[in-house]
């Protein structure tokens, strides 16, 4: 059916506020916007929602209704994960107001270029913000570095949103946990780093409130280049790559936009707090990760047994160490869907 012109614009005028409608059916949020000419609606997007119907929870704005827009604050919005939350975001359709760093923050955030560690500033520039998101990282650096960065600007973003009175969603590090092995390890596992960046994410952890959210994670993974496709790189085609014999230990890897997911539920969900082992949906073995990047570099490796192999290398190799993801999954509904082979090489 058609309108005449003048009731089309009437109509148009009358709903271009509803909008990034969302209509929740079962697992996934269906978006809608008004079309062009306001004689209809046009679904624009779909996404997962990493919750089954079953979960005591629903997938939207925390004050439970489908028309709420949350302000958020967040940090990192340039990095990996920080890219992916913001897409998420912007998909959702709440507003990113984002603390510009080294580089540009993607374009569907309010981008505000001010030092991470002023607090004064922070509370100006998220000023109404519901929820910060905090993210920024480095992995790296000087002791210095990593202690202005890690610790410090975690202390001043925590301060800022108790000033605001905003949810605080933080990205630890399951880097934290003891080194040995670890078998499906639960977030009350021994804390104690071997390096200064899971020192400084434990540090970090220490300057949060007891009703922040932290998400500890694994190693990132993404389509887009990441350490771990280096990484990978180079051990492909170094001389000595180890074969167990079981295949090796299963590897934890968490795709960013299953991690963005997983920010999103805890943002929006006002019971969250404390830690969340945040991981991906399958656990590859050392040997499945390094023969799908042998075949996407085309690459033969150059596999050694235990006695030809680097002690260091073998012991990554072979050592178990799985986190247990029953919290975030029972408490925030989270499902992780993305295939780490499709992530990684592109491969199904």
């Amino acid at each position: 059916m058609t309108y005449p012109k003048k009731t089309q614009q009437l109509l148009y005028r009358s709903l271009r506020h509803l909008a990034r409608l969302r209509l929740r059916t079962g697992v996934y949020i269906w978006k809608f916007d008004c079309d062009s000419t306001g004689t209809g609606w046009e679904a624009v997007s779909t996404i997962p929602t990493s919750r089954e119907p079953s979960g005591r929870h629903t997938f939207g704005p925390r004050k439970n209704s489908p028309l709420t827009i949350m302000k958020i604050g967040l940090t990192g919005a340039s990095g990996l994960l920080g890219a992916a939350v913001a897409e998420v975001i912007r998909t959702l359709g709440h507003q990113a107001v984002a603390i510009a760093h080294r580089r540009p923050v993607p374009s569907s955030c309010t981008q505000v270029d001010i030092a991470i560690s002023d607090v004064e500033a922070l509370t100006r520039a998220w000023d109404g913000v519901d929820a910060i998101v905090h993210l920024a990282a480095i992995f790296t650096g000087s002791a210095e570095e990593m202690r202005e960065v890690n610790i410090d600007a975690t202390r001043a973003v925590a301060d800022a949103a108790e000033r605001l009175g905003a949810r605080l969603v933080f990205a630890g590090s399951a880097s934290i946990y003891a080194p040995g092995e670890m078998i499906d390890a639960d977030e009350s596992f021994p804390k104690a780093p071997v390096d200064a960046y899971g020192w400084s994410k434990l540090q970090a952890e220490d300057e949060l409130p007891p009703s922040a959210c932290i998400l500890r994670l694994p190693s990132l993974i993404s389509t887009a280049p990441c350490p771990i496709h280096s990484m990978l790189s180079g051990l492909v085609q170094s001389t000595g790559v180890p074969y167990p014999e079981d295949r090796g230990a299963p590897i934890e890897l968490a795709p960013v936009n299953d991690v963005a997911r997983a920010v999103l539920l805890a943002v929006e969900d006002d019971k969250a707090h404390g830690p969340y082992n945040v991981s991906g949906a399958d656990r590859p073995r050392f040997v499945d990760i390094v023969e799908c990047a042998a075949a996407a570099m085309d690459v033969a490796p150059k596999w050694v047994s235990e006695d030809q192999a680097n002690p260091v290398l073998w012991r990554q190799a072979t050592e178990t160490r799985t986190l247990s993801l029953h919290r975030v999954k029972t408490e925030l509904g989270y499902r992780p869907v993305e295939d780490w082979r499709t992530v990684l090489f592109g491969a199904r």
